[in-house]
Parts: C-alpha cells; structure tokens; sequence
C-alpha cells in the first residue's frame, strides 16, 4: 500500500559525489517512490542531477560556520518545514542537525542525524553534540555505534541501520570494457586498482600512492585509478596528491577522474578495489556487488562489509605495506581474485539491499511520527472521559509494484 503521509525533510552540506551524498539521494528518491514526500535543503551540487522529479530541492548555506549564514539555514529549514509540511529532518551534517534542533522549536519536528564515520579524535565532541541536537541516530555499523555510545551518546537515541544499494545496478551493467580502458588510458592487459571516494585527506590518499611502487615491482602492469573529487573545503588536497603523483613520474601508472555517479562501467574495468580508509561506505557495497575483492583499513572492531580472507583483505591502521602486500597477491592470482569477489557480492546481496534499508528507516520514521487515521471522526467525550486519540499504525510500508 502506498503511503501518501509521510512527509521527510532531508539536510545535507552539498549534493557533491560521495556517500552521505548519496545516501539522501537514494533515500529521498525511495520515500517519493513509495508514496510519500521528500524534500532536500542543500549547498547543491552534481548530484542534484540525480534526484527525482518528485524531490523538491531547496537552497542553504549548510555548513557555512559565520553567523548570518547559520541563521540563513535555520530560518530555511524552519520555512520550508512548514511550507512542506515535513514531519521530520533527517540530516547528513552536526551543523545541519543543529540548525534543525533549532528551527524544531517552532516546528516540533524530530531531528534524525545519520552518522557515516568520524576521525578519531573527534569522537567525544561528536557525541555531546548528538545528545543535544537529535532525537535519533542512525549509525551505519554496529563498530560505529559502539563507539560513539562509549564517548557519552545516550544509548537510546542509537540505531544500526545498515547502507544498502540497488543490487542490480552494479551487478548487471552491460560496458564495452576494451573500449573504456582505452578512452580513459588503460592498456588492455593492466591490472587496475580502483578507488572511490572524496579526496580529503582523511581518505589518506598519500599513503596508498607511495606504497604503489611496492606493488609495481610485483606487478609491472598495475594501475592505480582514483576516482573522485575534492571535499566541500576544495581541491587543495586532489591536486597536491596529482603534483606528488607527477613528480615521481608515475602519472602513467597513477590516473586521476573525476567523481561521477556512473561507477558501474569503471567497476566493471578493474580487478581489486582498495581504499586506504575503513571499509565501510557505498563504494565498498557497489565495489563487492560488481564481484570486486576489496582492500580497506580495519576498523576498530568487526568489519561488517570486508570480512578477512572472505571477501577481501582488512590491514591494521598505519600497516601500509600489508595493504601493499594485499593487493599484490589478488592481482596475481585471477582466480582466487573471483573467488573473493563472488563471496562478496553474495554477502553485499543477502544484506546490505537498499530494500532493507529503506524498510529499516521506515519503522524508525513511524516511531517517531504518529498520525491521525485518515477520515477518523472524533467522538463527542464528556469531561470525566480520558481523551484516547487513535493513531494509524505502520506508516510506511513498502510497496511492490
């Protein structure tokens, strides 16, 4: 049954390529899907390109830290909240969720806040912000939640909602593969390493490219490709790493392209994807549902995605020539390669869909949320008789079409 109820504001910094980018995207494109409403308050970006029709867009300086533009995004969201009569905000940023925290003192709507990973060192700050700005939040890992509820986040505003993706997008492109590695400089017989993400220097960037020299004594037809732009702070960091690239001349063995929401083609064109931070976002899911190993940095705790020597190769923190090591043995060996991968997909497959995901954040929606049953007439009390208001049950239910 499609739900035409549901009404769910979405602030995030900007629609640039990367993963809580395109966590709203999916999301918000799923709720109109299914019935419902979406709105997204942003910077804007390249991704604007990919939200439905359906999804109205709204512009604010989110993240912006002088004064007039945090009021600007506060009176923004508080605007368009009632304008679209959004029931909750769902936000990607702690200063979006902090905005919202406030515009929720006029719009008493509740305040979700996905978190999607953190540097170490800010994991205390993080959590006292949380405790005051949300009503909700939603980690993407067991690990991460464990984390941020032993800093002081309230254990029950904490919620595991695991990222999932549209299976069949990565799994059964059709690409001219000869032709692609030909276009973007990719000999036919390389052995392509692939990487997607932001280039900022939390990614650490500079550590995979000094270590790939290990890897092409090992393997001479190696090839490095790094996908991705620079953050919301700029390109300062892409184009030091493309210098440091140049001036040890490896620029024919190290390629950089820009970021694209059209993954599955290069994904088809690789052999291993690696990532020198932990194993975690959207890219790592679209790399194991293309049948890649990964390579990625363990996180403190049981990684949910990169299973040891399952579906591909976890290093320990600053170990960088275990990673090294990691990536040479998948390219030398095609077959235990595809084996790896194919384990991969089936984990990718069985539990991390975007099905499920949506599912899940549809029973957290409903439990903050409660609406009159549609054509309920109110009967007539007498003052001795106790109000009991009846209130709809699931709210948003998935629909098969």
């Amino acid at each position: 049954m499609k739900n035409k109820q549901l009404s769910i504001l979405f602030v995030v910094n900007q629609l640039i390529y990367g993963g809580a980018e395109r966590y709203t995207v999916n999301v918000a494109n799923e709720i109109v899907k299914r019935g419902g409403r979406a709105v997204v308050i942003s910077r804007g970006g390249p991704m604007l390109q990919l939200l439905s029709k359906r999804v109205r867009n709204y512009y604010a300086p989110v993240r912006k830290t002088d004064i007039l533009n945090r009021i600007r995004t506060i009176l923004t969201i508080l605007y368009v909240s009632r304008k679209e009569k959004s029931q909750i905000v769902h936000t990607q940023s702690t200063s979006g969720a902090l905005a919202a925290k406030i515009a929720s003192i006029f719009t008493k709507a509740p305040v979700i806040k996905t978190a999607h990973g953190y540097p170490d060192g800010r994991f205390p700050s993080v959590a006292r912000a949380l405790n005051l700005t949300t009503d909700k939040v939603i980690m993407i890992s067991d690990w991460l939640s464990g984390r941020l509820i032993g800093f002081g986040l309230r254990k029950e505003k904490a919620v595991t909602v695991l990222n999932g993706i549209d299976i069949g997008k990565f799994s059964r492109v059709s690409v001219d593969k000869d032709a692609l590695r030909k276009r973007i400089g990719l000999d036919l017989s390389d052995k392509v390493i692939i990487s997607v993400s932001r280039v900022v220097p939390e990614k650490q960037f500079e550590h995979l490219i000094y270590w790939f020299p290990f890897v092409l004594a090992k393997v001479p037809n190696a090839k490095l490709l790094i996908v991705g732009d620079g953050g919301a702070d700029g390109e300062e960091y892409r184009e030091a790493l493309i210098k440091q690239v140049k001036d040890a001349g490896m620029d024919k063995s190290i390629l950089f392209l820009r970021g694209t929401h059209k993954i599955a083609p290069l994904l088809k064109i690789s052999n291993v994807f690696c990532t020198p931070s932990v194993g975690k976002g959207f890219a790592v899911l679209e790399a194991m549902a293309a049948s890649l190993p990964v390579v990625a940095r363990k996180p403190r705790g049981v990684s949910d995605t990169v299973i040891d020597g399952v579906t591909g190769f976890n290093f320990a923190i600053s170990d960088w020539k275990n990673m090294a090591e990691k990536l040479i043995l998948l390219l030398e060996s095609d077959k235990f390669s595809k084996k790896i991968g194919g384990q991969g997909k089936i984990l990718v497959s069985s539990r991390f869909t975007q099905d499920q995901m949506i599912d899940k954040l549809g029973e957290i929606y409903n439990s903050l949320i409660k609406l009159p049953v549609k054509g309920e007439v109110k009967e007539k009390l007498t003052p001795s008789q106790k109000l009991k208001p009846s209130w709809t049950g699931a709210i948003f239910e998935p629909t098969f079409d």
